[in-house]
């Protein structure tokens, strides 16, 4: 998938990560992520990256790949203003 970049770059296969320090990691991408562990309010604790991309188009057409996975998606980059519109 064009702009879709998978387990290998960054991250070995298998390895779990804060959700802090995996947004930390990739700014201003879209993260496809596991979720291993999630906090007392339900937040995504622990999780392991499936895949991640500038192109959120990218990331939706991965999930997929994923079917008996529990997934979240995140976007590390800044978030558009109230009364401003965003275009993608």
């Amino acid at each position: 998938m064009r702009g879709l970049m998978t387990l290998g770059q960054k991250q070995e296969l298998g390895e779990t990560t804060s959700l802090n320090q995996i947004l930390e990691q990739f700014p201003d991408e879209w993260l496809l992520l596991e979720v291993i562990e999630k906090d007392i309010r339900g937040k995504p604790s622990r999780v392991r990256l499936l895949a991640h991309s500038k192109d959120r188009a990218a990331i939706y057409k991965a999930i997929p790949r994923y079917p008996d996975t529990s997934v979240a998606l995140y976007f590390t980059g800044k978030v558009p203003e109230e009364g401003y519109i965003a275009v993608f």
